[in-house]
């Protein structure tokens, strides 16, 4: 028994360590493109990483929607980190880049830099071009071209929906957190504020 537990203790260890690896790797595939513009949240107050942090979401979960994703949940949290969830489509595997780059593009558009929590969505989507793309790893000219082109069709999205978007951070802001520190909309409560947007700017 207990060199099972020892055996899955190294087991763990070594998935920790590719992990980290595949991560740095991905990291530095992307610092390499010069697309990419990060900052941490330093210097900041508190209601600013907020006002962030929930741009970075609202910009997650719109672009989704506008894309056909179903979005059942929005949530940031008060240390600041947050998620959507939606309903995939697994066929369309560029609308899923799309939409790991909107949290990210939107805080651009709006404040001129992202925070440093973008790198997890960055790095996801350096992995799926090269899988997607069937390049390599050190083909930079191509995995930054097929980046700027996904880029190019994000901020195009992000743009036409502005209002959309500070709508939707205005009103998770304004939530109430439950006692994990969090502040969610569900999609009974997403799609009302969606649908009413939408239809009045048509």
């Amino acid at each position: 028994m207990q060199i099972k537990k020892v055996l899955l203790f190294f087991l763990i260890l070594i998935s920790i360590a590719k992990y980290t690896k595949t991560e740095e790797l991905e990291k530095e595939i992307w610092e390499k493109t010069n697309l990419f513009k990060i900052e941490s949240f330093y210097g900041l107050s508190n209601f600013e990483k907020e006002k962030r942090t929930a741009i970075h979401e609202a910009g997650h979960l719109v672009i989704a929607k506008q894309l056909g994703s179903i979005v059942t949940q929005i949530c940031i949290r008060t240390n600041n980190s947050g998620y959507i969830k939606h309903i995939k489509n697994l066929s369309l595997k560029n609308n899923r880049i799309i939409i790991s780059l909107a949290g990210y593009l939107s805080e651009i558009i709006f404040f001129g830099k992202s925070n440093s929590g973008s790198l997890h969505d960055i790095n996801k989507v350096i992995k799926k071009i090269i899988k997607l793309k069937r390049l390599k790893n050190n083909d930079i000219p191509n995995i930054k071209k097929a980046l700027q082109n996904y880029i190019n069709q994000a901020e195009i999205i992000i743009l036409q929906n502005l209002d959309l978007i500070e709508t939707f951070a205005e009103t998770i802001i304004k939530q109430e957190p439950n006692e994990a520190g969090e502040k969610i909309l569900y999609e009974k409560e997403i799609n009302q504020i969606y649908n009413s947007l939408t239809q009045a700017s048509r």
